[in-house]
């Protein structure tokens, strides 16, 4: 999550310091799970889910 308003720019970003995630904001909170999910699903068993 970024305080960064450009597309492009946060494009740019991400590739260079190779981020996997991008959130805009205001960000949906199913995404957010999702996104929690396979970053928790790389190093361990548990799972979140959005309410």
């Amino acid at each position: 999550m970024s305080a960064y308003a450009d597309k492009q720019e946060m494009d740019d970003l991400a590739r260079h310091y190779k981020i996997d995630y991008i959130l805009d904001k205001p960000f949906d909170l199913e995404l957010l799970s999702v996104v929690v999910d396979d970053l928790l699903n790389a190093s361990s068993t548990v799972s979140i889910t959005a309410k």
